[in-house]
């Protein structure tokens, strides 16, 4: 349930599902967060062993595992780990938002993830990655359809609730 203005009403699908994917998200982002905290040296071996795996591979995979063993270190394991919980963090906080049903927590999610979409775009147009496109697609279509709920909201001559 939703509350409007000192009452509650049924929450709409498409935000249901909002809350749905942060509240999915949130324990996932945090699992990798606590892997890569206290296993970061097997993290390590994973990715040297899958370098090994894909070098043996021929040459399509050998440049792969070429940046895996260049790239994956003890450091970037530990900036993952600090990304993945802030990542967690912020994702639980606005599942929890969402689910309080206020208006301003709309607003603050839409806010929060429309302002990082421009760092989305330049990440994807830098080195596109079909991960990146469907996190961008993802988070654009949240901030569309939050946005079209809360300009539907505000108009007066509208009578109709948002879906």
């Amino acid at each position: 349930m939703a509350y409007v203005r000192g009452h509650t009403m049924p929450r709409a699908r498409g935000m249901k599902l909002v809350i749905g994917y942060k509240l999915v998200k949130a324990p996932l982002v945090l699992g990798l967060a606590i892997w890569l905290t206290f296993r970061g040296p097997s993290a390590l071996r994973i990715a040297a062993a899958l370098a090994r795996q894909l070098g043996d591979g021929g040459a399509r995979w050998e440049r792969i595992a070429r940046w895996i063993s260049t790239h994956v270190t003890a450091r970037t394991i530990g900036v993952a780990a600090i990304v993945a919980w802030l990542e967690a963090g912020v994702t639980a906080l606005e599942g929890a938002l969402l689910l309080t049903g206020r208006t301003w927590g709309e607003w603050i999610v839409l806010l929060g993830m429309a302002s990082l979409l421009p760092i989305e775009i330049e990440a994807l147009i830098r080195r596109p990655t079909l991960v990146k496109a469907l996190g961008l697609t993802a988070n654009a279509a949240i901030v569309a359809y939050l946005a079209w709920r809360r300009l539907v909201a505000i108009r007066p001559e509208n009578d109709e609730k948002p879906t």
